[in-house]
């Protein structure tokens, strides 16, 4: 291991204390610096404050061009503000005859630097009666423009400027300084209120919102202390907020000065701008003048008395601020220092408003800010990465002593006692909740550290647990948590809780208490506890009082209640520790005696402890090496319970506590060692050394997990030593080390330089190069992983040949582990081995193809609560015989989507949207499903049918997709239904504030032409076809057909407009019965009716149908060349009938004719309604009681959701025609249509454009004039959702041209044929193969233009145009490129002149794909998610005085956030680091094994290997 040799060593700072200050009341002193400055060791602000709100600066463009202004700011703050870059006079540079030119360059380098840094910004301000130019408010000729005219003109700029930084800027000042309070209605009266009235205002925020939906927009003025001025912002925001305007925030300035106002004012103000639900606040320009208003004083230095007044007000002021950190979001001070504020130059005298000095020092005013952050303040923060590298010193091996066993007495008196209060009364229950305080009755303070608690309880089925605290007033962050099993269950016990605190949780006072602590805990399989037998419950103690049975430890002593009789904690073996030795430059350790084997259950937390397992092969260490930098109070232990030599599985690990002190030190490396270690030299049975130019592998698996990481700064990484000796002792001084880091966590970071970036084992790493006295290489993954399967000598030969290692040299360790810097955490390693010669995962052997078993056809069975059967898991197939590389390819994928291990299906066999549960897409938790994974499903099983001969697993995705995706008769009481009035018309809102829509019941509908059809076809009146959405496990526990608890749980999101992204949804149950959300239940978010019935509803998304049937089409024809079409031809049946009913899709909402463009328009009759494309939905619901029942179409076409493939086969295939008289006929229309279709979309680039509506607005309105149509319906460039745009997305290109590529492959349309050309000619020209090995693909794309009208003839569209915004490394849609590219190109061979060059770009992207990006489950990339913010940021939109509950108890009101109705999240492995990464301002990244992007991958291969495998 490796430290750093440079330590940081903190300057002498001299303190001067002002001793004699009379002033009124009580007063605290701070110290006034006179060191050089600036100090880089003195805490962050933004670090002190980061768990209560963001700290920003006001800042010229000159502090941009300053390195140490530049340094201050990212010390310190989170936030900058451009003081006045981005006024309007700044940024407009003129009006042209086009419109308003602009001046976005300094602005830009604002955005820029913020971005660059990961910090926020604040946009100041757009709408302002200063700093506005007069020409604005004029026309060319020097008149004042007319409302309309200033207002159009107001529009444009806000479009501009918010467009410019859409996603960049966090928060507008949208209007500032439009009240004034001596007016009667309160408004200012400047130009603006001059031209336009008040409206104005309502505008900016409209607009603004329109520009930017993410962005937050405040209204930011001045003096809001004063009562009358407060009452008018008050008066006015409430007003703007009733009307549904966007505003999201008041801004309070806060220019003040010593004086005044009083921190009960500014509180008061707080109070009751706040009280405004969905308004948080921002301090918006903070400083603090020395002089009060008006005054003469003109001080030439700063008083030191004022210098302590302000200090005093500002702890006061910010003390005051942390109460209200739920609704002070951010506090901006207004200027980086003194000699900067604009007080100096704006009167004319110096001031000292700011908290540092001219010479950047830190003023009385900063201590006095950080005091009441509550931080400690003993040690500095750090700024820069820290980058240790350890000396290794030398450690003796220690000798085992017994733990002596603890007695448990009662403890009668003590310096402490426990109050207790139990939240949680049920006896059984998955969550205990004891909430406790601690009370100091001693005379003297203790440091809470000192002390532990004792929660103690039954486990009633051993699980992993978890605790938090989701409360404390000492803090959360300062309560920690242990769980500790006794070594033999007791009367009440057999685990207690240990509550701990840490240094941050300070001094308890004599006679004080520490106030709430509120603490809940649970099994991570949420089973329930039984309480009623746990030794510290008490049951009717609801409210806090003494219990005697929760126990507490001074120093481990217990001082305070009875343990249960008995308990003491599960037997340890542990090691004595051993001074450590001074470090020398030369080692010399005691030579270690040969290991031997400990046995199972152990632990150990002395210094340098070991224990060896697997046949002394590997040896736990306890390795604190660097703890005489760790300051007092630092634990560390190891545990070994288990490990399996076979299957490599284990439990063990290590935990610790290092306070942060000396934070650039590592503390520790807690690690397994396999070979070579400077305390004992190489143990035997490892295989090592290795010479490196042998080129023997050393293959390596590991799989983790870190709770507590969120507050460590630490690593987990293997160390590699090389030697110039096959014979190392423990004297032996390496010459390389070798780290691979998996993960880092809080700005932990590498020794040396950066010289490469490289991609090996399918990841990309980061490659660091410095010398301690040895050679030391860091790879440092790019995206951190907790679980690896490599051969490092990929690592080590990487190092031969482009840094000249030299490859004579030894290979004589490896380890892993843990570097700690500071922090506290457990670690479990659940999987581990080093294999030297034999690869850790061999290729499985083939097995013989199973026969296959038909499988019948389940019928539905009414059940109160259904029964939970466990679906048989598929057992994993090895490689049929004859396949070639491609065919291989996806047989091994297909085993790592079907290994019960990798987690891609639920135990009832559903496939999951992906494997991780933290993702946010269309659905919005991963362990929801949709159809659409339901059809991949079906594909990816017809596929391995043709590769096979196997079709029983082709059926058990249709079973599985039959069961739980398509409402059966029970989900569905569809027994009154009128297809003359299929459906009671409610317009669509452009956004979610809109709604609910009222249902409008004079507006006509058209007739349904299907309903009688089917019935007579199919003798019911059930629909069949999938519903969208699925809560696969119950997450969000509304269970199925609303009884709560079971899995396989419909639900729905999207309801409410255009604008509604996934983060603005409310999930909802597809089965209403109003027991969840309101007394409405959820209804009447969503549609407002006079009354409102218990109801049910589902929602079809047709590309997913229809892709079932493109798959099951290929199944047939493959079943059919092996003489197997009899094992499925019931599956075809029902896909030709899925077909039957997916004609709804191909007609308008409300059945209106095509054109229809008033909304009082008669409905259609007969076929007059239908438009034959698939649209974006059809759905279909009623009453639970069955006494009334509506379906509907869609009214809007997404090219991206047509199928050609599907439409052709249910026209044209005998096997594959619906049997209602008109399907196949319907479906011969939709083919010819959605072909032409196409071909009006495809832009002058030959990218296709979004798509057409026949309901413009979603409400039958007018279309603008010249808006080109096709069949009377109105091009649409990003139709049904535009955040972000639908079309803006490359995916759909790749997704629906695939289909048109195997429509062209089978059938040799030549307007296909004509369309795929220009297509793929675009896709050669944008797809990026890179001379390094990588590859890019489309990303985003930005749209131009519109199509001309069509008239039956593609004209080539020259006023259509696509640029592409981004690039990305999407696995999945890679993948159907690729299919794409294949069908396409051996159409042409079939057809024509044979496009091989089509050919070999999908092979080289399959092929660089499988080279960099497998991983244990499949395949998956890096994926940066900055839209994750809106986890904790986006608000839902809920109408004011509207409230509800989730099934959690998550409160649904006006105001709340994404994550407040789906706080289960919180408990999610990955949300800590998501949290980590928000509060740091870091942009996440994770990777996904999305169970879609998988079957793509594998599909494609499989495509190469059908369509050109015998090339």
């Amino acid at each position: 291991m490796k430290r750093n040799l440079f330590r940081i060593i903190s300057r002498v700072v001299l303190v001067a204390f002002i001793v004699s200050i009379s002033l009124v009341g009580a007063i605290s002193y701070f110290p006034v610096e006179t060191q050089a400055a600036p100090d880089w060791s003195i805490p962050s602000l933004c670090e002190s404050y980061k768990d209560d709100f963001i700290i920003g600066v006001a800042i010229p463009a000159r502090c941009l061009s300053n390195d140490t202004d530049k340094r201050m700011v990212l010390k310190h703050f989170n936030s900058i503000t451009a003081e006045n870059e981005m006024k309007p006079e700044s940024l407009l540079a003129g009006q042209t005859s086009t419109g308003l030119s602009y001046r976005f360059s300094t602005a830009d380098a604002f955005v820029d630097f913020a971005s660059t840094n990961k910090i926020g910004i604040r946009g100041h301000t757009l709408v302002w009666h200063n700093q506005t130019p007069d020409w604005f408010f004029k026309d060319s000729n020097g008149q004042r423009l007319s409302k309309d005219a200033l207002l159009a003109r107001l529009k444009q700029y806000i479009y501009d400027v918010v467009g410019r930084y859409k996603g960049k800027v966090y928060a507008w000042d949208v209007v500032n300084e439009a009240i004034d309070e001596n007016q009667s209605d309160g408004y200012r009266r400047s130009t603006w209120y001059e031209i336009c009235g008040p409206e104005y205002i309502e505008k900016a925020f409209i607009w603004a919102h329109e520009a930017d939906p993410n962005a937050k927009l405040f209204y930011n003025d001045y003096n809001t202390e004063i009562s009358k001025k407060r009452e008018f912002i008050y008066n006015m925001v409430k007003n703007l907020k009733s009307k549904g305007i966007p505003i999201h925030g008041i801004g309070m300035q806060c220019h003040i000065n010593v004086n005044w106002p009083s921190v009960s004012e500014i509180e008061n103000s707080i109070k009751l701008f706040s009280s405004i639900p969905g308004i948080e606040i921002h301090i918006t320009e903070l400083d603090m003048s020395l002089y009060n208003y008006g005054s003469s004083e003109n001080y030439s230095t700063p008083p030191q008395d004022l210098l302590q007044k302000q200090a005093q007000k500002y702890k006061e002021i910010f003390t005051m601020l942390k109460k209200y950190k739920n609704v002070v979001k951010s506090v901006t001070f207004w200027g980086l220092k003194d000699d900067y504020s604009w007080l100096r130059s704006f009167y004319g005298k110096n001031d000292w408003p700011l908290l540092f000095f001219e010479d950047y020092s830190a003023k009385p005013a900063y201590w006095a800010v950080i005091e009441a952050s509550g931080v400690t303040t003993s040690s500095p923060t750090p700024t820069p990465t820290p980058t240790p590298t350890p000396t290794v010193t030398a450690t003796p091996t220690p000798t085992p002593t017994p733990t002596p066993t603890p007695v448990s007495t009662p403890a009668t008196s003590g310096q402490i006692k426990v109050l207790y209060a139990n939240k949680e009364t049920n006896s059984t229950t998955n969550t205990i909740r004891p909430w406790l305080k601690v009370v100091n009755t001693g005379s003297s303070s203790i440091d809470l550290s000192r002390v532990t608690i004792r929660y103690w309880y039954t486990v009633d089925g051993d699980r992993a647990q978890s605790a938090i605290s989701d409360w404390a007033q000492i803090g959360a962050s300062n309560v920690t948590f242990k769980f500790v099993k006794l070594s033999s269950s007791v009367s009440g016990a057999d685990y207690y809780l240990e509550i701990g605190f840490k240094s941050g949780a300070g001094q308890l006072q004599p006679g004080k208490d520490t106030g709430e602590i509120q603490i809940r805990f649970n099994k991570s399989d949420w089973s329930n506890y039984n309480q009623g037998n746990d030794w510290s419950w008490l049951q009717s103690m609801t409210s806090y009082g003494e219990n005697v049975k929760v126990t507490a430890y001074i120093d481990g002593v217990l001082v305070w209640g009875q343990e249960p009789s008995g308990a003491t904690p599960a037997p340890t073996v542990t090691v004595a520790p051993t001074p450590t030795p001074t470090p020398t430059p030369t080692p010399t350790p005691t030579p270690t005696p040969s290991p031997t084997s400990t046995p199972a259950n152990i632990e150990s937390s002395a210094e340098n402890a070991k224990i060896y397992f697997a046949n002394n092969k590997y040896y736990l260490f306890n390795n604190t090496w660097g703890k005489n930098f760790a300051g007092s109070g630092w634990w560390s232990k190891i545990y070994f319970n288990s490990y399996d030599m076979n299957t490599y599985q284990s439990d063990m690990g290590w935990s610790f506590y290092f306070p942060n002190v000396n934070p650039y030190d590592v503390k520790a490396y807690q690690s397994i060692v396999c070979g070579w270690h400077w305390t004992d030299g190489c143990g035997a049975g490892t295989g090592l050394p290795v010479q490196v130019s042998s080129n023997t592998g050393i293959y390596t698996t590991v799989s983790y997990s870190i709770t507590g990481v969120e507050n460590s700064c630490m690593n987990f990484a293997y160390d590699i030593w090389l030697a110039n000796t096959s014979q190392p002792t423990w004297s032996t001084t390496p010459t390389d080390e070798i780290m691979i880091w998996l993960n880092r966590w809080n700005g932990a970071g590498p020794l040396g330089n950066k010289v490469a970036t490289v991609n090996i084992a399918g990841a990309t790493w980061d490659v660091y190069e410095g010398n301690i006295g040895w050679n030391v290489y860091s790879f440092v993954r790019t995206t951190g992983t907790t679980t690896a399967n490599f051969n490092i000598m990929d690592f080590v030969n990487w190092l031969v040949n482009q840094r000249g290692l030299n490859p004579s040299k030894y290979i004589i360790s490896v380890e892993v582990g843990t570097e700690v810097f500071y922090g506290q955490a457990t670690v479990k390693i659940t999987n581990y081995a080093v294999n030297v010669g034999t690869p850790i995962y061999s290729t499985p052997t083939p097995a013989p193809t199973p026969t296959p078993t038909p499988t019948p056809t389940p019928s539905p069975t009414v059940t109160p609560t259904p029964t939970v059967t466990v679906a048989p898991t598929p057992t994993p197939s090895g490689t049929p015989s004859g396949l070639g590389e491609y065919g291989q390819r996806f047989m091994w994928l297909w085993n790592k989507i079907h290994d019960p291990a990798n987690g891609y299906f639920n135990q009832d066999g559903i496939p999951y949207h992906s494997v991780e549960t933290l993702i946010c897409e269309a659905p919005d938790y991963g362990h929801l499903t949709t159809s659409e994974a339901f059809s991949y499903y079906v594909w990816l099983e017809a596929v391995y049918g043709k590769l096979t001969g196997d079709w029983s697993k082709f059926k058990t995705a249709w079973d599985t997709l039959e069961k739980y995706m398509i409402p059966s008769a029970e989900d569905q009481p569809m027994r009154s239904y009128d297809p003359n009035k299929p459906a009671t018309y409610a317009g669509e809102w452009e956004t979610p504030d809109k709604y609910p829509s009222p249902l409008e019941f004079n507006v006509p509908v058209g007739k349904d032409p299907l309903h009688n059809e089917l019935v007579s076809t199919y003798g019911s009146t059930l629909m069949y076809g999938m519903h969208w959405l699925m809560d696969v496990d119950n997450w969000y526990g509304y269970g199925k057909r609303g009884d709560g608890v079971s899995r396989a749980s419909f639900i729905n999101t999207f309801q409410r407009g255009p604008e509604e992204s996934v983060w603005e949804t409310v999930p909802h149950p597809s089965w209403e019965e109003f027991k969840w959300g309101g007394p409405n239940g959820f209804l009447d978010l969503f549609i407002k009716d006079q009354n409102y019935s218990k109801q049910w509803r589902y929602t079809n998304a047709p590309d997913a149908d229809a892709r079932a049937i493109q798959a099951t089409y290929w199944a047939k024809e493959w079943a059919k060349e092996q003489g197997k079409f009899n094992e499925i031809s019931s599956y075809v049946a029902k896909a030709a009938k899925m077909g039957d009913y997916l004609r709804y899709a191909m007609f308008d909402k409300y059945f209106k004719p095509l054109g229809c463009q008033d909304k009082n328009a008669a409905g259609g009759t007969g076929y007059d309604s239908a438009h034959y494309l698939l649209s974006w939905y059809y759905a279909w619901g009623g009453a639970l009681d069955g006494a009334w029942s509506w379906k509907i179409g869609c009214s809007h076409a997404h090219f991206g959701y047509q199928n050609p493939m599907a439409a052709w086969a249910l026209a044209n295939d005998s096997d594959m025609k619906p049997k209602s008289p008109n399907g196949a006929s319907d479906w011969a229309k939709s083919l010819k249509r959605q072909i032409e279709f196409y071909r009006w979309l495809q832009s002058a680039e030959g990218a296709i454009a979004g798509g057409a509506t026949n309901s413009w607005n979603g409400r039958y309105e007018k279309y603008p004039a010249g808006t080109a149509t096709f069949y009377g319906m109105a091009y649409e460039p990003n139709p049904v959702y535009r955040d972000p745009g639908s079309n803006t997305w490359f995916g759909f290109q790749a997704w629906s041209m695939q289909r048109v590529a195997e429509y062209y492959y089978v059938t040799g349309d030549k307007d296909a044929g004509a369309l795929l050309e220009k297509w793929v000619s675009w896709i050669k020209s944008v797809v990026k193969l890179n001379s390094d090995g990588t590859f890019a693909i489309p990303s985003t794309l930005d749209w131009s233009g519109q199509p001309d009208t069509w008239n039956g003839t593609y004209t080539g569209n020259p006023n259509l145009h696509v640029k592409v915004v981004d690039y990305g490394t999407d696995l999945g849609i890679t993948a159907s490129l690729a299919n794409a590219l294949l069908y396409y190109s051996a159409a042409t061979k079939k057809y024509g002149v044979f496009d091989e060059e089509a050919k070999n770009l999908a092979k080289e992207l399959l092929d660089r794909m499988w080279k960099l990006y497998r991983d244990e489950k499949g395949l998956s990339a890096p994926e940066k998610r900055a839209d994750y913010k809106r986890f904790f940021e986006q608000e839902v939109y809920i109408p004011a005085g509207w409230t509800g509950k989730m099934p959690n108890g998550d409160v649904i009101k006006s105001g709340v956030k994404f994550i407040d109705i789906r706080s289960k999240y919180k408990q999610d492995p990955d949300w800590p680091k998501l949290e980590a990464a928000y509060k740091s301002g870091q942009v996440p990244e994770f990777r996904y094994h999305r169970f879609w992007a998988q079957c793509d991958i594998a599909i494609a291969n499989a495509t190469y290997e059908i369509l050109f495998g015998n090339q």
